[in-house]
């Protein structure tokens, strides 16, 4: 993303460019308004107790920071529905790594996208309550499909 900011995708059609990246955000700015954003957990094909490779995501917000989207952008969610492709200690690490990632990237806290916890994935309540234990003051939004 850094050095290529505008390159087409060659991952398939699933992957976001940044043009694509650039007219979403013009599209919230026109309307009014602000996008909540999931952030993949399982790129380069992770599996349960595996680190999370953070170098897509981490070029994307650093990428995304440098850009005059503050009035587009609500938050980032952290993945969604994996409670049966990771378990909530991996998550809640990933949740640990962008609360600090944005914390630096935003120092304005006013200005800062919020950190949205992933979906359950349908009635997963073990999961997500070993995970609220472990992201206390992490988290911004909670959600439930």
């Amino acid at each position: 993303i850094d050095g290529i900011p505008h390159a087409e995708c060659t991952k398939g059609i699933s992957c976001l460019n940044m043009t694509r990246w650039h007219q979403m955000n013009e599209f919230a700015s026109t309307t009014g308004v602000k996008m909540a954003f999931g952030l993949n957990e399982m790129y380069d094909g992770r599996k349960k107790g595996e680190p999370w490779n953070t170098s897509n995501v981490e070029a994307f917000l650093k990428y995304t920071a440098r850009q005059t989207f503050d009035d587009t952008i609500y938050g980032f969610e952290i993945g969604n529905e994996l409670n049966s492709k990771l378990n909530p200690q991996d998550c809640a690490t990933d949740a640990k790594w962008v609360k600090f990632t944005l914390a630096t990237l935003y120092p304005d806290e006013s200005k800062r996208p919020r950190i949205i916890a992933p979906d359950d994935g349908h009635g997963a309540v073990g999961w997500f309550q070993t995970y609220m234990q472990l992201t206390q003051g992490i988290n911004d939004v909670y959600t439930k499909e």
